[in-house]
């Protein structure tokens, strides 16, 4: 959430960003991620960010019917806006709510991606908004790369091997586990 923050404070249209406010009207119980109010319009933003899953069971069908869209993250976004939408204060000022969701593939999801670009827009703000698309998706693949690595070091025997004893495979009895030494 940081990372969409310290972009927003670069950009010269957003003003009072607020990281982690809670919505009076929930009592505490919704703390959207951040709060931003657009300067030109007067528009309060309050949006809260989250990593969608699209390898979950109930998503495989979907997911398998329309690979090209980002069907989990339309799904998070949903969740979000259902959650969060009916709680936003009612006053003079207009209020909106916009969920930012990434799946954890790195795609972006469609309210995201129109979001980031209405409130990056131009030329001057390429480089602001490219930033947080980068460093976001980074910081979800970083993991993936690391989980990819350590599985080719199991499959390959690179690991070092246990304290007091040979190098086993997991689940397979130390005889067997030995067979291809």
């Amino acid at each position: 959430m940081g990372l969409v923050a310290a972009a927003l404070r670069r950009a010269p249209a957003w003003e009072d960003e607020v990281v982690e406010a809670g919505l009076d009207e929930a009592h505490g119980v919704l703390r959207p991620d951040l709060r931003a109010k657009h300067g030109t319009s007067g528009v309060v933003t309050w949006v809260d960010v989250s990593v969608a899953w699209p390898f979950a069971a109930r998503l495989v069908a979907p997911v398998a019917d329309a690979p090209l869209r980002v069907v989990a993250g339309e799904a998070r976004e949903a969740a979000k806006s259902a959650k969060y939408s009916s709680s936003l204060p009612a006053t003079a000022t207009p209020h909106e709510f916009t969920p930012l969701v990434w799946e954890a593939s790195g795609r972006v999801a469609p309210a995201t991606d129109r979001w980031l670009t209405e409130a990056f827009r131009g030329p001057a703000l390429a480089a602001v908004r490219a930033g947080p698309l980068r460093d976001v998706s980074i910081a979800i693949w970083r993991p993936h790369g690391r989980g990819v690595a350590d599985g080719y070091a199991r499959c390959f025997g690179l690991e070092a091997p246990p304290v007091g004893g040979g190098a086993t495979v997991e689940g397979v009895s130390p005889p067997l586990a030995r067979i291809g030494e």
